[in-house]
């Protein structure tokens, strides 16, 4: 996990810094009080089911620890940091979008679909970790919430991380939302079926919000995209003519599978082969300029 001093995380969230009465630094990032061991921030989120700002108190006994609160918040006679804020949950995107743009050097991969997504990441982290440092979120952690700490409990010395994206309050948009803090430079839309559609109302709107997942994809970037689904074809039909260099090898109507091919530079190379034979694309991912594609038989 990164080790940020408060005042370089009150800079990125624009908050309002209290109670810290000397140079005070933080290695972890929750948003459970129970979570957390010394030297933590806790950002004191209000959902549905309660409001984090009850369990600041709790503070008190970890060594090292401080939160991030709302500008209202009455402290009382609690000593411990404070960072005050107009909303912990938007804080703690900001962060990570921080965190994610600090960590640069590292190939991030991105996955969305409707089913699958925690299995696909598994499949693909195990297969990284053979070649590379590799980090994966934890568990389901892929919504507003999930996502952001999942990047804040990255060291830093990974080379590949690989992150679900899933709509928590479904609808257009928040894939978007989360694609934009994480910025991935590989995407995977695996699959759209007929989930949220008491919010999304059909299947056509179902495959529009998970395409989103290629809105903040880099033009260096690359993409696998289930060609076999006419309605996920559709939903990234401009994205496609909008980013030419984003390589969509499954698009063959048959199935396909991924392997770590060896490169001359001790970096990731993502490939995706059809079954059957057909010459395929290979992108070589650890390049910051375009992508060298190369049509070769498997």
């Amino acid at each position: 996990m990164p080790e940020l001093q408060i005042d370089e995380i009150a800079a990125v969230v624009a908050g309002q810094v209290s109670r810290a009465e000397r140079v005070t630094s933080f290695m972890d990032f929750q948003f459970d009080t129970r979570a957390m061991g010394a030297n933590s921030l806790f950002f004191a989120m209000r959902t549905v089911k309660a409001d984090g700002h009850r369990f600041v108190k709790d503070l008190a006994a970890i060594p090292g620890a401080g939160a991030v609160v709302r500008k209202d918040f009455a402290e009382g006679k609690l000593k411990v940091p404070l960072i005050r804020v107009s909303d912990p949950l938007q804080a703690a995107q900001q962060l990570a979008t921080h965190v994610r743009e600090k960590y640069c050097s590292i190939k991030y991969v991105g996955i969305t679909g409707s089913a699958g997504k925690t299995t696909t990441k598994e499949f693909i982290f195990q297969i990284l970790s053979h070649k590379f440092r590799s980090f994966r979120s934890p568990q389901n952690w892929n919504n507003s919430i999930g996502l952001p700490f999942s990047l804040l409990k990255m060291t830093g010395k990974e080379e590949t991380a690989v992150f679900e994206l899933a709509m928590s309050d479904p609808g257009i948009g928040e894939i978007d939302q989360l694609a934009g803090i994480l910025r991935p430079d590989v995407a995977v839309l695996l699959n759209v079926f007929p989930v949220h559609l008491e919010f999304l109302k059909t299947l056509e709107n179902a495959a529009m919000a998970k395409a989103e997942i290629l809105n903040h994809l880099d033009a260096d970037g690359c993409a696998f995209v289930n060609g076999d689904s006419a309605l996920i074809r559709r939903a990234v039909a401009d994205k496609k003519r909008r980013s030419k260099t984003c390589l969509r090898p499954s698009w063959y109507p048959s199935g396909w599978e991924w392997r770590i091919m060896k490169s001359r530079k001790p970096s990731p190379l993502c490939s995706c082969w059809p079954a059957g034979g057909r010459s395929v694309k290979r992108a070589d991912l650890s390049s910051s300029t375009r992508p060298t594609i190369r049509t070769r038989k498997p």
